[in-house]
């Protein structure tokens, strides 16, 4: 059975990028998954790349270097100096 946590999954999954990457600075797989830990969310490195595949669909701009397998998201206009603002992928 999944935990009430892994429904908010996608939700932190963007958190997590939006907060910790930029232009220079990019996670690994193994990183976000450490993060995803804290939020009570398990999680693999499959599901990770599904999840990602999802919010690129969705319009999230986010840059992949598969040979140093790493992520970042460029969408600097959805962030605010409080955090990001989802609405303008909506």
């Amino acid at each position: 059975m999944k935990q009430p946590q892994q429904k908010l999954k996608l939700l932190y999954l963007l958190r997590i990028l939006m907060e910790r990457t930029d232009e220079d600075h990019t996670i690994s797989i193994q990183e976000m998954i450490d993060a995803l830990s804290q939020y009570g969310i398990n999680s693999e490195r499959k599901s990770i790349y599904d999840d990602i595949d999802c919010l690129k669909i969705f319009g999230v701009d986010i840059c992949s270097e598969p040979h140093k397998r790493t992520l970042q998201c460029l969408d600097s206009g959805a962030r605010t100096d409080e955090g990001f603002c989802l609405y303008r992928h909506i």
